[in-house]
């Protein structure tokens, strides 16, 4: 009987292990699911920024992992696009979204902070050209209102005329 029961547990312990396997499975598969789902999200935005922005972001060769072979250069482009430079020069091409996630969490760390950059140049030449065109405007209306000025006074003049026309 002592087989038979030892038997009984080892089969018992199987079936316990292969169901805290399959969970512990389930649970992976979820959270790589999820990560997924958010890094695509992440990606829309960036691409979105990309598309404000107009501009290719260098991107450390560290950043990449093992992802490309003998790159010496790279760069992040629109649509989230990966540009690598081999040492011959060559270049090839790689949606953000192929690489590991680890991968594509570094590439987005290291290209932040230059990306943040060129927004803010971006916006500076913007908010220049707003003052710019703040003052042209302001010129013009004062360009505008001193033309209308002898025009209403000629229009006052003529109203003055046919007033004392008709009132004669």
């Amino acid at each position: 009987m002592p087989n038979e029961d030892n038997g009984k547990n080892q089969a018992v312990n199987i079936v316990n292990q292969l169901k805290d396997l399959h969970a512990e499975f389930a649970q992976l598969s979820e959270l790589q699911e999820m990560e997924r789902t958010h890094l695509e999200n992440l990606l829309d935005v960036l691409k979105f920024l990309f598309s404000k922005v107009g501009a290719t972001v260098p991107v450390s060769v560290e950043a990449l992992g093992n992802s490309f072979a003998d790159v010496k250069k790279a760069y992040l482009a629109s649509e989230a696009v990966i540009l690598a430079v081999d040492s011959n020069g060559n270049i090839t091409s790689q949606q953000l979204i192929q690489l590991p996630p680890k991968n594509i969490l570094d590439v987005i760390v290291d290209c932040s902070p230059k990306l943040k950059e060129m927004i803010a140049e971006r916006r500076d030449m913007v908010s220049e050209r707003v003052g710019l065109l703040e003052k042209v405007m302001k010129e013009l209306k004062k360009a505008k209102a001193v033309l209308k000025a002898p025009a209403q006074q000629e229009l006052e003049e003529l109203d003055i005329v046919r007033n004392s026309i008709t009132s004669e």
